[in-house]
């Protein structure tokens, strides 16, 4: 079921269909159906549903106008608008998350790693060294990230505070939106800023 403004079709989803999955984004939305296959609706001015095929996805993602899927083996499909490289998902990698925002893509590898790519608007293209993160999330210029020993890390650009995470430890889960952060600690406290 969806609700809320429907200009493109967005609200509109597919009648019948069972999902595991689901990703929103301004105005197309995607999903990954209990069989591992994908099915996108809604606005298509850059190629954002013409999705790949295949049966094994688990998660999928949507960006400003370029989508991200994801498998159990780690491996990501990426499609839409790509003029800054956003769909040029690095080789060699295996990924055990990922997220976008609106012209990039940031990934965490299995080693623990952050990996962006796409446009390198306010330094997205920097993200922190190590190999010590759990999660990632990603705003629309902005991700933050969560570290093994539950303290956050935010880069990229920050004119609204987004990177301004709260200080200490005991986080366990990140959230970004357009242009904010979202942080639960571990006694289920939401913090947002």
């Amino acid at each position: 079921m969806a609700w809320g403004l429907n200009s493109s079709g967005q609200c509109d989803v597919p009648d019948g269909e069972v999902f595991q999955d689901v990703a929103t984004a301004w105005n197309w939305c995607a999903g990954v159906r209990t069989d591992g296959s994908l099915v996108a609706w809604g606005h298509n001015g850059a190629g954002q549903l013409n999705i790949p095929s295949g049966s094994d996805f688990v998660s999928v993602i949507c960006g400003g106008a370029h989508g991200l899927a994801f498998n159990e083996a780690g491996d990501v499909e990426a499609w839409g608008y790509n003029a800054l490289g956003q769909c040029d998902v690095p080789e060699g990698v295996v990924f055990q998350a990922v997220d976008a925002g609106e012209y990039f893509s940031v990934g965490l590898a299995s080693d623990g790693g952050i990996h962006t790519w796409g446009s390198d608007s306010e330094s997205i293209l920097e993200p922190p060294s190590g190999n010590d993160f759990t999660a990632v999330a990603a705003g629309q210029r902005h991700v933050i990230a969560l570290k093994a020993d539950g303290t956050l890390v935010g880069f990229g650009e920050s004119g609204n505070g987004e990177t301004a995470v709260p200080s200490g430890d005991g986080f366990v889960a990140v959230g970004a939106g357009l242009r904010c952060g979202y942080a639960i600690d571990d006694t289920g406290r939401l913090w947002s800023w």
